[in-house]
């Protein structure tokens, strides 16, 4: 079986799109009877993403002689190969406000055409596979769920620069991650617990004194925020996974998280849930946890636990399974 992987986001730091591929990656790569060509792009912009998708994929597809393309969200409508396509969630679905015009017009109108030819859907929880369905119903045969890992590297402790304790927190460049929210409950722990700081990794937004920002991390980076925190504050509004869940689990970091669906079925009983539109049960639940050791240790112990349970191997052997599904006569 020959692969070929779109991976033109990789070493452009785009978060969780970009662990995924390097996971799938690493999942598929000690698997027999599987040859995988990655295909990379230093170019962006609306110009070099057409001719990718357009011109280049089918035109590598066609060189490897591959039997799948794997794409992110959108894939060649023609050429060789069966088109598998990996789509993290739909927030644009939801919440189309929250993009740019661009991203609506190709959500909106290549999307569907691309889930029309793809022959599978991979998802990364039960409730984007929900979302897949109630948004676009002929693909209720069609939808595969294949949980993602954290990466090792954020297992390994780093030395780190002595300072202040801090929460860590994630912001994106649309509202989903609920950044206001969570400084406005920053500003009642503080209250609290006047040594603590905020530390957003993403784009800067208005905040007040103790909240730092840091922009265009990279994973080893991250991985010395996770080890140097009290806790991961990730208090989103929408997920398709929360993969910084596991990555704060597998690191021995205790979380608090917002009280969605998809939060409950990743980390299970391994996190702290605040309701996502309530700065002050936030607060509550992040001094409740500061405040009570044996709680911290519980949590870390039961998160670890939680993290040992997904794996990329796993993932890999499950995408190489739909891939042989979609293959058959």
């Amino acid at each position: 079986m020959r692969v070929i992987i779109d991976g033109h986001m990789l070493g452009r730091n785009e978060g969780g799109n970009e662990r995924y591929v390097k996971g799938i990656i690493k999942g598929l790569s000690p698997l027999k009877n599987i040859k995988t060509r990655i295909y990379r792009s230093h170019t962006r912009g609306v110009v070099a993403d057409l001719k990718r998708v357009f011109i280049d994929l089918p035109r590598q597809a066609e060189g490897f002689r591959a039997d799948i393309v794997h794409a992110t969200y959108i894939g060649p409508l023609w050429g060789r190969g069966r088109l598998v396509l990996t789509v993290h969630d739909f927030l644009f679905r939801r919440n189309p406000e929250f993009f740019s015009l661009k991203e609506q017009l190709v959500f909106g109108l290549l999307l569907p055409l691309c889930l029309k030819r793809t022959s599978a859907v991979i998802v990364p929880s039960n409730f984007v596979k929900k979302e897949a369905v109630k948004f676009y119903p002929w693909l209720k045969n069609k939808v595969f769920v294949t949980y993602e890992a954290a990466d090792g590297v954020f297992s390994y402790k780093r030395s780190k620069k002595a300072r202040k304790p801090y929460l860590l927190a994630f912001n994106s460049k649309n509202p989903k991650k609920n950044i206001a929210r969570v400084i406005a409950a920053y500003g009642i722990v503080q209250k609290s617990l006047p040594q603590t700081e905020l530390l957003v990794v993403g784009p800067r937004v208005a905040a007040g004194e103790g909240v730092t920002f840091v922009e265009n991390v990279g994973e080893r980076k991250l991985a010395q925020l996770y080890h140097g925190c009290e806790c991961l504050v990730y208090f989103s509004l929408y997920e398709g996974f929360g993969l910084p869940i596991l990555e704060a689990f597998i690191g021995g970091v205790a979380v608090v998280a917002s009280d969605i669906p998809v939060h409950r079925e990743i980390a299970g009983n391994a996190a702290l849930f605040a309701k996502p539109k309530n700065p002050q049960d936030l607060a509550d639940k992040i001094i409740k946890l500061l405040g009570n050791p044996s709680l911290k240790a519980k949590l870390v112990r039961k998160g670890r636990e939680r993290a040992a349970t997904f794996s990329w191997e796993k993932t890999g052997k499950e995408t190489a399974a739909i891939y042989r599904r979609v293959l058959k006569p």
